[in-house]
């Protein structure tokens, strides 16, 4: 009788999740996360009963493949259309109207519903940081942070952004030199509560020459509580000039730039909370849509590969998968 294929996974963004799922049937599939919930970027925070969507605000939807892989979920109220009335400010600070001329998508009732649903299959680990994967003869150690005996597997991959896997990975992977080409931007994700009697400002509103970049009214999304609560991303080039500066003066910065924006008297925020992703969106992808070393049994994918979104991840993910089963043969 053959030994069970032991796979991992790390990563549990739409694009591990994805791969997890469609190695099902491939041996045995276990999937590894430092975060406490699934979802990577897909996130939503909670605080104090009111729930913020503070990493990706939104997701469309280009190719035949990613429309028949929502469909039931859409069917099924995981996923809702979002139709927001969309402001754009220029550099001047004066707003006007913005249309958008495709379908944006949003997990129902939080952005993490969607990865959510697709972990119900999947053997989830969470809370486990891999801080290294060491290739030893015909296996991959993964070792884990306040874990002393590490896990052996027969394949490894890795759906994070590239500078991390390369962190993982040793230096001789294959791919190494088309991760290290790969550059992310950082971003500031500013979370407001306002006063209940204060009327919702803005649902949704892009900002040109401005440390933001992006507001959202997080409770004019479908099945969202109806007190207003804001998502303010911080531009993408200010953020990667300011990643070390005091991080209260970053928030009192977005804070009174939304204000001023708003038209909102500061005296109204009732809650105000920041989070800085490191890697939020992809500045240079790569050249190809996943990554396979055969040789060491190291896999890489992501959004980054070829693109910077939610779809982007999904088809990696994809590509992933398909790959990786041709190599099992």
């Amino acid at each position: 009788m053959s030994k069970v294929r032991k796979i991992a996974v790390i990563g549990s963004g739409i694009t591990g999740l994805t791969v997890a799922r469609n190695l099902q049937g491939e041996g045995e599939i276990q999937l590894y996360d430092k975060s406490t919930g699934v979802g990577g970027r897909m996130a939503t925070r909670s605080k104090e009963g009111h729930y913020f969507d503070h990493g990706a605000q939104f997701f469309t939807v280009r190719t035949k493949q990613f429309k028949e892989f929502l469909r039931p979920f859409i069917s099924n109220d995981k996923v809702a259309r979002w139709e927001p009335k969309v402001l754009g400010f220029s550099e001047y600070g004066t707003s006007h109207k913005r249309y958008w001329f495709e379908e944006h998508y949003v997990g129902f009732p939080k952005m993490t519903s969607l990865c959510k649903q697709l972990a119900k299959d999947v053997n989830v680990n969470l809370s486990m940081t891999v801080e290294k994967v060491e290739p030893v003869g015909d296996k991959n150690y993964l070792h884990f942070a306040n874990k002393k005996k590490p896990l052996a597997f027969d394949w490894v991959v890795a759906a994070m952004p590239a500078a991390q896997i390369l962190a993982l990975y040793p230096d001789s992977f294959g791919s190494a030199l088309n991760l290290e080409k790969v550059k992310m931007f950082p971003c500031y994700t500013l979370m407001l509560q306002t006063a209940r009697k204060v009327q919702p400002l803005i649902q949704a509103a892009s900002v040109q020459e401005n440390i933001i970049r992006w507001i959202s009214e997080n409770s004019s999304k479908p099945g969202r509580h109806p007190i207003p609560t804001y998502v303010v991303h911080s531009s993408y080039d200010w953020a990667k000039d300011n990643t070390h500066i005091d991080k209260l003066h970053v928030q009192n910065l977005l804070e009174k730039n939304f204000c001023e924006l708003t038209g909102l008297d500061h005296e109204y925020i009732e809650q105000s909370d920041l989070h800085f992703w490191r890697h939020a969106v992809t500045e240079t992808p790569a050249d190809s849509a996943s990554y396979i070393d055969r040789t060491l049994r190291l896999a890489a994918c992501g959004d980054w590969c070829s693109g910077q979104n939610i779809e982007d991840g999904f088809l990696s993910g994809m590509h992933m998968s398909e790959n990786l089963k041709k190599a099992l043969i």
